[in-house]
């Protein structure tokens, strides 16, 4: 079974990239440059099984999208948080997310990350 993931980055490289080795490991790969856009995705689109999401976007932020995943998509929905060094301390501590990947990253490390998330969130 095909696993989707959902990149949201307004980094339009770092979203082809991702994209392109997630796609490699056999991912079905969706994008969005915003948060709008994933929101938009998520409530038009069958559910992605894991949503990649950059913290410091335009129009809204990382923070702001995940609670509103948390609050009106699915509370359960697996979300890593793709933050800069200097934006983690902007993580919002009473927003529950499954993981997070500090920028600058190496692809492997991201491919690690949610292949074990989906890993575990299937044995649940």
């Amino acid at each position: 079974m095909t696993r989707t993931v959902l990149i949201v980055d307004d980094d339009a490289g770092i979203r082809e990239l991702l994209r392109f080795k997630l796609g490699k490991h056999d991912f079905e790969v969706a994008t969005s440059s915003n948060g709008r856009e994933c929101l938009e995705y998520l409530d038009t689109e069958p559910l992605p099984d894991l949503v990649l999401l950059d913290i410091m976007m335009p129009y809204m932020d990382g923070n702001e999208v995940l609670d509103r995943i948390r609050d009106e998509v699915d509370v359960t929905l697996p979300v890593v948080l793709l933050t800069a060094a200097e934006s983690r301390a902007e993580i919002d501590d009473s927003i529950e997310v499954t993981d997070h990947i500090e920028k600058p990253f190496r692809m492997n490390e991201v491919v690690d990350c949610v292949q074990h998330v989906l890993d575990e969130s299937a044995s649940d």
